[in-house]
Formats: C-alpha cells, structure tokens, sequence
C-alpha cells in the first residue's frame, strides 16, 4: 500500500507536505520548525521519567557519563538509557550497554554541539529519511562519522493517509506504523539496517527527521531483542514528547496564530508520538508473523546468529 503526504506548504513534521485537511501558513517551512524547537525545550521533568525506565547500579559495568543534551538537536539519546543509574533493565535484570547505539532526529548539528558529538566514538550514522528529506537538510556530521542512508520507506517523501479529524489523524499514524511492519520492501530495508547494525564495530547512531516514528520502531526492535519489557519500550518510545516538548508546543502555537484552532488541532497528533502509534506496530508484526521472534526472522529476514551480535551488543 502506498501513501503520498500530500502538502500545502507546511513541511517539517516529518518531512512531508500536508494539503489534506484545513489549510496551514505556507510561509511556515520545515526549517523554521525545526528550529523551533530551540526556542522552548524544556529539560527539567525528563530526568524523573527516564529514571523511572530503569534503575540499578549497572551490575559491574565500567561507569559511564550521562549522555549529553544537544542545544541543536532535540531528540539525540542513548537507547541504552540517559544515564547508569537509569539504565533500561531487561526481563532479567540484566543492564543495557550504554555508549552503543544513539537515536536522533536530523542531525543538524551546531558547531558545539558536533565537537560534544565527536567524543563519543560515533562511527556510523544511519540516515533513515526518504530522497527528498535527506536532501533538503543534508546531515551535519563530525568527521571520521561514516554517513548511511538507508531509505527505509523507500519513497521520494514520506507518505501517509489523508486526514480530516484530530481522530483520522491518529488513525493515519496508526496506518503508517503498520505499513511500515507490514511492506515487503520497507521490512526488506530494516532488516538490511539491522543487519548492518549488528556487524559494524562502535558505537553507531540512527535517525529520521523528528528521531519518532521510523527511529522508534527501530529503537523497539532493538529494545526487544535485549528482552526489555514491552512497558519500559512504551516509556521511551514515549521520551519523544519530553526531549521534543517545547518544539511540540511551541509549533502548535505558532499554527494556532497563523490558522486557528482547527488546523492546530488537526496537525498535532503528528508533532509527538502516542502510546497507540507504537501498539499499532507491534500488533501488526505479532498478527501477521505470530510473534516478534518470527517478524524478525520471517519479516526481516535477520538470522539467529545476526539477532544474537545485536543482543550482545545491547546487553555488553
């Protein structure tokens, strides 16, 4: 099945052009709602979430510093955790490695911000937009950072449903999720990125535009092949609407001025991420391969010997 994000000029959200549904300021670009987000992010209230997601003394692991916060891009963060003492636990109290995989948003990186990312022995930056996204804000990377992209929907933009409700629009993003478990080419594409994960030395780094809806359901799968319970994957998967909370906010107010209440109210559900979006994609992996253990053989094609490297790269 394939979709179009249609577009009225109001880019950013994900990359796509919206024209379905109420009318939005076409003066409002992609850009400028990116850096929205460094007007408003607020980080105070995160830290009690992402503590509640772990816990422990890490077992024996060599201390590790807390994962940076990047003034230029919002959503970067350890999938492993934001800090020892919160580190996510799997099913049997065994730690996540933390300083292996990352997941971000556009790398759009200040100047700073790039010399804090070079520390952090980043090897591989897998880009996971589609053609047009990548290249309209091409990624700033340190040097010595290999670049991948790895279209993963396969399309020239994003695609997805029209929609004319807040309710059609929770109910397009729900689609999206399922599209992207349930197509051919799109489980061909993140099996080849997890593949290319689990050999690759280093600490490696994973994005799409908002780092929410592709990148969560990466940063799933991982979590799910560490054994992490499927409650403290829904908690993370949900830091997306912490780390981006002024960016959401301070977008839904500059749509409130430009084109009321109705448009307002109509785009939201695509600025964060809900707990039904991420259930969405794992009640479709689970009805149509019986299990997530078949989705990532059967769907993904990955190996047992494959699934097992990034289980050892998870838990150290």
């Amino acid at each position: 099945m394939a979709f179009t994000y249609k577009g009225a000029g109001m880019k950013g959200v994900a990359g796509m052009d919206l024209s379905e549904g109420a009318e939005v300021d076409r003066g409002m670009g992609r850009r400028g709602m990116l850096r929205l987000g460094l007007l408003g992010l607020v980080s105070t209230g995160a830290g009690g979430l992402l503590a509640a997601c772990g816990g422990g003394d890490g077992h024996g692991m060599e201390p590790k510093a807390a994962t940076p916060r990047l003034s230029s891009v919002l959503n970067f963060r350890d999938v492993a955790g934001a800090d020892d003492a919160s580190a996510y636990h799997n099913t049997a109290g065994q730690p996540l490695k933390r300083g292996v995989f990352y997941r971000s948003n556009v790398m759009l990186l200040s100047d700073d911000d790039a010399a804090t990312l070079a520390k952090l022995g980043i090897t591989t930056a897998y880009d996971l937009r589609t053609t047009n996204e990548a290249s309209q804000d091409p990624d700033r990377l340190p040097q010595g950072i290999r670049y991948v992209h790895m279209n993963i929907f396969g399309t020239p933009d994003v695609v997805i449903p029209p929609f004319h409700t807040p309710e059609e629009t929770v109910a397009a993003m729900e689609e999206m999720g399922r599209v992207m478990v349930r197509d051919a080419g799109m489980r061909e594409r993140m099996g080849e990125l997890l593949r290319s994960m689990a050999s690759t030395a280093d600490a490696q780094l994973f994005h799409c535009t908002t780092g929410k809806d592709r990148t969560g359901w990466v940063t799933a799968l991982l979590h799910t092949i560490a054994g992490v319970s499927r409650d403290i994957i829904m908690k993370d998967y949900l830091l997306t609407n912490t780390y981006t909370g002024g960016w959401i906010e301070a977008t839904y107010q500059q749509m409130l001025e430009h084109n009321g209440k109705a448009a307002a109210d109509l785009y939201r559900p695509l600025f964060g991420v809900q707990q039904s979006y991420l259930l969405a994609e794992f009640d479709e992996a689970e009805r149509g391969f019986g299990s997530m253990k078949n989705y990532l053989t059967q769907g993904l094609g990955l190996k047992d010997d494959e699934i097992a490297q990034l289980r050892d790269k998870l838990l150290g």
